[in-house]
């Protein structure tokens, strides 16, 4: 629902909120969830040992919620702040719950992999097709009972460029966000390209991947490419490694795993020779308001964390108390790194990027220990290598 379906329209009723199709979805999903979790057992019982694999996870997850709960005390407007946690409650601590419930049977981690990755390719030819119109493509054919009258809606179906290129967007609300959801799924899809069976699947899934990279290279956002090479170099080292380990007479293992280093070398030099890749990934005059809004907002935040440094300014709330306007009167904050400092605090800062940096170290953990094999468990814990890669 979040990858297919545009957040920004629903069903606007008279005195109640916006019935978005992700809030009632996972509204729905969380309820359904809780009802099987205290009526059975061997729910509760299942969900306990998953935990149990790696405590450390969820308790810097458990940690994160009770900070966010204590941050909507430190709002200036605490309603607001409250309905940013409760969104943030359905759809990110419950929805960590339910995954853990649900991945624990067979056969769903590579179901999840092939639908997000399957989402990013058709998301991606939305991308492109963008590129023809130079808008969001239903703009103009929004049904008024999904049609929601006010100025982020508007602000979201106005074309934006940077220079003379139209940035798509997709169905996300920014270009931005299209880019970063598509360089964490461009892993899933390569580790699908590589486990293929048949040469029609391989060849539909080249032509998804270069549809994903087309569709990154349209969003104008340079983060995408950054991902991208991050998560697609790390998952060729894995496989690599991998390789090397199962098989001695394999010369490719050995080839990558030993000549990572001077691949990397040579690539940063083939990049920064070609304008097209440097300017792809670091940007070019047109990027530079970006890359000065960011340098601004820096400046500005430490007296801001200053102010509440242990618990923030409240979820959601980071943004006004920096008070950084961008040309186009927009409060806006640019990077996760302030976002959740000035949210959520110091502690909410460590909890929240150590829940990710163990969650890597996990991954890579196992990813480096992984062996190869025939059968459908092996295929399955394949998935750690672009897991690891996602996460990084």
């Amino acid at each position: 629902v979040t990858f297919l379906w545009p957040n920004y329209l629903g069903l606007l009723l008279p005195g109640a909120p916006v019935l978005s199709l992700r809030r009632v979805v996972g509204l729905a999903l969380m309820l359904v969830f809780l009802m099987h979790l205290a009526s059975s057992r061997a729910a509760r019982t299942l969900v306990k040992e998953q935990l149990s694999g790696f405590p450390l996870l969820w308790k810097f997850l458990v940690g994160f919620a009770i900070v966010q709960v204590i941050a909507i005390g430190h709002a200036d407007v605490w309603y607001l702040a409250y309905r940013f946690w409760f969104n943030a409650l359905y759809a990110w601590i419950a929805l960590f719950f339910v995954a853990v419930f649900v991945f624990a049977t067979p056969g769903r981690i590579e179901s999840w992999a092939k639908m997000i990755a399957w989402c990013a390719i058709l998301v991606s030819c939305i991308a492109i097709a963008e590129q023809f119109t130079r808008h969001v493509l239903w703009a103009d054919y929004i049904p008024p009972f999904l049609k929601i009258e006010n100025d982020d809606v508007a602000r979201i179906l106005t074309p934006t460029f940077r220079g003379s290129q139209y940035r798509s967007q997709a169905i996300f609300g920014v270009s931005l966000t299209l880019a970063e959801f598509l360089a964490l799924a461009a892993p899933l899809v390569i580790h699908l390209l590589v486990i293929a069976r048949t040469s029609g699947e391989r060849l539909m899934l080249a032509a998804g991947l270069v549809a994903v990279v087309l569709a990154i290279a349209f969003t104008q956002a340079r983060l995408g490419f950054v991902g991208l090479l991050v998560g697609g170099l790390l998952y060729l080292f894995l496989q690599g490694l991998i390789r090397m380990r199962a098989n001695r007479a394999d010369i490719i293992g050995p080839a990558i795993t030993y000549g990572y280093v001077a691949g990397l070398i040579g690539l940063y030099i083939l990049i920064m020779s070609v304008d097209a890749l440097r300017v792809r990934i670091f940007g070019s005059g047109t990027a530079q308001s970006s890359n000065d809004a960011r340098g601004i907002q820096f400046d500005m935040a430490p007296p801001v964390i200053l102010e509440s440094p242990l618990f923030g300014h409240g979820p959601g709330r980071g943004a006004e108390a920096l008070g950084f306007i961008t040309p186009g009167g927009l409060v806006t904050i640019d990077t996760y790194v302030l976002s959740i400092v000035l949210d959520y605090g110091v502690i909410g800062f460590v909890l929240f990027f150590g829940m990710l940096f163990a969650a890597i170290i996990l991954t890579f953990r196992l990813a480096i220990n992984f062996k190869p094999g025939p059968g459908a468990e092996q295929r399955e814990a394949s998935f750690v290598l672009p897991f690891c890669s996602m996460l990084a």
